[in-house]
């Protein structure tokens, strides 16, 4: 099953990052988020601090200007702007769902359940939408939710 890696300890962790030529100041602030955001997660924001001519020969060094601080800086930044495009990609989705269920629902005014109708969309869509709904329907969690909110299950 090719290389095996071996767990190692935040402290571990640490001490290879300083010995591969990253500069940590606070080593109890990196050992949290190191913690919580874990070890290879936090490599791909360190991947671009690594000297290219090593890499290229499987050794990981850090250029001479390499921190912590900065490492983590670009996380947080990629993290807040995953976020912030998240909330925005959302909206807008939920605005052309919305939108084109409006359209077609009024265009079939006479058939409220034309996203189910073979005449309407087609049947191999109406066959795994009645099977999901089916399987929604017998899952204990759902009917729970559904009874809560006195919903028909």
């Amino acid at each position: 099953m090719g290389d095996r890696k071996t767990a190692t300890t935040i402290d571990e962790q640490l001490e290879r990052l300083q010995e591969r030529g990253m500069t940590i100041a606070d080593k109890e602030r990196a050992g949290k988020v190191l913690l919580s955001v874990g070890y290879y997660r936090m490599g791909f924001y360190w991947y671009r601090f690594e000297l290219s001519d090593y890499r290229r020969k499987g050794i990981h060094r850090f250029r001479k200007d390499t921190t912590w601080e900065k490492v983590e800086a670009l996380y947080d930044f990629d993290d807040r702007f995953r976020n912030l495009l998240s909330f925005y990609l959302q909206t807008i989705e939920t605005d052309i769902r919305t939108y084109i269920t409006y359209i077609v629902s009024n265009h079939y005014k006479t058939a409220p359940l034309w996203f189910v109708n073979p005449s309407y969309v087609g049947k191999e869509f109406v066959d795994e939408f009645t099977a999901g709904y089916s399987l929604l329907k017998r899952n204990e969690v759902i009917k729970i939710l559904l009874i809560r909110r006195n919903m028909i299950v």
